[in-house]
Parts: structure tokens; C-alpha cells; sequence
């Protein structure tokens, strides 16, 4: 009988899929689990790098009825030096997609926000800015959407977030669009909001949307191409107006609340809001032994919820140098979340850096890409905790579930709880997408194993 932390056996061959969209280099950013229960990813395939999506059933098989056997290939432009990289992916109600990312010169300094819009079949709708395609940051300077995420307001409108490089500073910048792809002129300045916190360097980790309309950001005060290398590097949540104007009203009157682990630096990764309307934030600090991961609980202005944890944060050791990067909530409420750790020794990082000193492809949301898989990887761990903070002690080892995926190869990098319980996972093997999907507990856990399975693989 499969029991709850098992890898469904209905999803993609004995509960995941794999799949190359190029004979290169293929890396998986962002995912969205759509209304009609079909799971999208994205990310970039091949070198330099074009916008690669995938559309799975339910059950894990590639969906046909999307693009070319259920994968699409964007480029913005037909230079083939040029590269572009997805970020982040949203669904829209008339089952189509908005993609978000960064297209930018072969040399990955000069980029810009790019946008498509595709249509439910995976064309691109040309009804949004005429072909499908939308930039915004060539008169601003080099523009990036990492990590970047996506939203889609009740009222249509697109909202996407990324971080813009000025000569001494690193700035947020978010863009709204109307439906049809034109600017929002009543947010920011002509549909842009260029937001200095007044920190040096403000990385963007986390977009949310509130239920007044505001915006919460999350993210990170600091050298975000090697995050925690300074007792200065702090996590922080910001809220936004609706106008894209920084909240003054928010945590100590400056709209913005930061911590740093009592100097030693921390990072703000993913956010969420809880039933009782607090600010749930997932992260990461340093530790006498590299990393931990973190839950930091706030109320709706900003204040730590002191019964939270210690102080409204709780601190998880998931193992050797840890990185938490994604949660969400389960049926019950409880706080199911991804990370990896990796070996301290290890944990070096490939930076993919431009002449210039800048960000490549290759990290970005991800922060740091292990040097080496091969010889010790990094661990895969889903995370269950009750909605206190305390660990689920009916999950894994004591609430935290090892993973190895496409033989220990796949890291992962996005995490959804399904509205049955199950919990999608995705990520990448460097040159494949994968998936995996895992049990929750309930009626939905409680299968005994067929016989015989129906349905393809979809790396078949």
C-alpha cells in the first residue's frame, strides 16, 4: 500500500517524468498548477537560451494538445546569439499563459523584462501587444526579471517583478499590463515602478499578491550572486501600494521589515498568506555549519508574530548547507515546503558570470548552482510542519522526506500542493526537466498499487 511520502505511482513512470526539450543544456525555473489540474513548467532551453514551456496532463503525460507534443520554444528575436530565460509562468482564466523572463545580449549584460503570452494551444496571442511578445527596460538599463514571478490580477491586468542594475545600486522594479499587453499608465511612471528601499543592492525573491490590492515583495539586502557571503546580507519583506508606490505604513514606518540572522545574514525566499491573514516567509541563514532554513511569521503590517517559533521564527536543519526555496499549504493547513542541502566542503558555487562581473543564466533565482552533482550532490528534502512551526512528526524523519529523483541527478527547484494533497514537485538534471509528484495522506494516499498502469510515460 503507498503511504505519504511515497512517490505516486499514477504520475509519469513510477512517479516521474523526464524530459530534454534540446540535446543541450536545459534548465526548469518556474511552474504553475492550473485550475483544470494540468502542470506547466519553464525555464530555458539549449545555449545561449530560448524560452522552453511544458505542459503535462494530470497524470503526468506530456500534453499533445500543446505546441509541439506538449513542449514550446520562444525566442524574441531571430538572433540566435541573443539569449532568453523564463522565470516565471502564471496561468490566465481563459486557460492560456503568461511567461516572464529576461532576453538579453549574447553576453547576458544588456537584458531587458521579457513577457509572452501564449494562447491554451501554446501558440503565441498576438491579441496581447499585437505578437505575442512584450519587453520592458531598454531605455532603463539592464533589466532582469530573476527570480522574478508573475500575477495575474482579478482585474486581468499582468503584473511581473524583477530587479533593475543602476551604476551604483540595484533597484525592484515591477510592470503592470492591461490584457492586451499595453502599459498600465496609472501604475508607476507609464506602467513602471522602479522601487529604491534604500539599500544599496534590493533583490527580489517573492511577488505576492494581498487581497486589498497591494503587493507584498520578498527578497534579500545584499550580494545576491553569493548570497549570505556577508554579515550585511538581510532578508526582508516590503509592501507595495496598488499604485506601485513603496506602503510607508508597513513594519517601522519605512515599508519595509529586514532581519539578519544578529549580523550573520539571512534571505527571504517565498512567501505566503495564512488563513488567519499573516505573512508566512520562507528562507535561509547562515549557521555554524553553513546553512539553515527558516519560517519567519509576521502579521499583516509587519510585526513578528511572537508565538510563532521563538521570536515568530523557527529554524529547520534539514541537513549540511541548506536551502529552502518554495512552500504552500496543505489540506489541513500544514506547511509543506522544499530545500536541498548540499556538503559544506561543497558548496562553492558556479556563478556564470559575464565579463562584466554580472549575473549569467545559470543562477539567478536558484542563487547558487552546486559545482559539482557527481561526486557528493546535493540532497533533495520536502519539509511537512504543522502550522505552528513544530515538525510533522508523521512525515519522513520527523517531518523531513528525503528525495532522489533521476538517479540522484534531479535537483529540484518548485514545489505545489495539489487540492487532493499530493505535492508536485519540479527542477532540472542540467539537461532534462524534471518531474515528480508525491503523496499526501487521506483517501488519496490509500491506493493499493494496479496491476497494470495505464497511460505513456512522458519521457518515453
Amino acid at each position: 500500500r503507498a503511504r505519504s511520502g511515497d512517490l505516486d505511482p499514477t504520475w509519469g513512470d513510477a512517479g516521474e517524468t523526464l524530459d530534454a526539450i534540446t540535446d543541450d543544456e536545459d534548465w526548469l525555473n518556474a511552474h504553475v498548477l492550473t485550475d483544470s489540474g494540468k502542470y506547466v513548467v519553464a525555464g530555458w532551453a539549449g545555449v545561449p537560451g530560448d524560452f522552453a514551456v511544458v505542459r503535462y496532463l494530470p497524470d503526468g503525460r506530456l500534453d499533445t494538445g500543446f505546441g509541439d507534443g506538449g513542449k514550446v520554444v520562444t525566442a524574441f528575436s531571430d538572433d540566435p546569439t541573443l539569449v532568453d530565460v523564463a522565470w516565471a509562468t502564471v496561468a490566465r482564466p481563459d486557460g492560456g499563459l503568461y511567461v516572464a523572463g529576461d532576453t538579453c545580449d549574447a553576453d547576458y549584460f544588456l537584458c531587458e523584462l521579457g513577457i509572452a503570452a501564449y494562447r491554451a494551444d501554446g501558440t503565441l496571442d498576438t491579441a496581447f501587444s499585437d505578437d505575442g511578445l512584450a519587453t520592458v527596460g531598454s531605455d532603463l538599463g539592464p533589466t532582469y526579471s530573476w527570480p522574478g514571478r508573475a500575477i495575474v490580477q482579478p482585474d486581468g491586468k499582468l503584473v511581473v517583478g524583477g530587479v533593475i542594475f543602476l551604476e551604483e545600486d540595484v533597484d525592484l522594479i515591477l510592470a503592470r499590463f492591461h490584457p492586451d499587453g499595453t502599459p498600465d499608465e496609472m501604475f508607476g511612471v507609464d506602467g513602471v515602478a522602479m522601487i529604491d528601499l534604500g539599500e544599496t543592492e534590493n533583490f527580489m525573491q517573492d511577488l505576492m499578491l494581498l487581497p486589498d490590492g497591494k503587493f507584498l515583495v520578498a527578497g534579500v539586502f545584499g550580494a545576491a550572486i553569493d548570497p549570505l557571503s556577508s554579515e550585511q546580507d538581510a532578508g526582508y519583506i516590503a509592501r507595495i501600494q496598488a499604485d506601485g508606490s513603496v506602503d510607508m505604513t508597513f513594519g517601522g514606518g519605512d515599508g519595509y521589515v529586514s532581519w539578519n540572522n544578529n549580523g550573520q545574514g539571512a534571505l527571504a525566499q517565498h512567501s505566503l498568506l495564512t488563513p488567519d491573514n499573516q505573512l508566512l516567509i520562507l528562507g535561509y541563514q547562515t549557521a555554524a555549519d553553513g546553512a539553515d532554513c527558516t519560517l519567519n511569521r509576521f502579521d499583516i503590517d509587519g510585526n513578528p508574530d511572537l508565538s510563532f517559533g521563538t521570536g515568530g521564527q523557527v529554524i529547520i536543519d534539514i541537513g549540511r548547507d541548506d536551502e529552502c526555496f518554495e512552500m504552500d499549504f496543505d489540506r489541513v493547513g500544514r506547511i509543506v515546503f522544499g530545500g536541498r542541502d548540499m556538503p559544506v566542503e561543497e558548496s562553492a558555487m558556479a556563478m556564470a558570470l559575464n565579463a562584466a562581473g554580472r549575473l549569467g543564466p545559470h543562477t539567478a533565482h536558484r542563487l547558487a548552482a552546486p559545482v559539482n552533482r557527481d561526486d557528493e550532490p546535493p540532497g533533495n528534502v520536502i519539509g511537512r510542519y504543522h502550522a505552528d512551526g513544530t515538525p510533522d512528526a508523521t512525515f519522513g524523519d520527523n517531518g523531513l522526506l528525503r528525495l532522489t529523483l533521476a538517479g540522484g541527478a534531479g535537483l529540484i527547484f518548485n514545489l505545489t500542493v495539489q487540492p487532493d494533497g499530493k505535492t508536485l514537485v519540479s527542477g532540472d538534471t542540467l539537461y532534462e526537466f524534471v518531474t515528480a509528484r508525491i503523496l499526501g495522506d487521506g483517501p488519496a494516499a490509500q491506493t493499493f498499487l494496479p496491476l497494470v498502469q495505464g497511460g505513456a510515460a512522458s519521457g518515453d
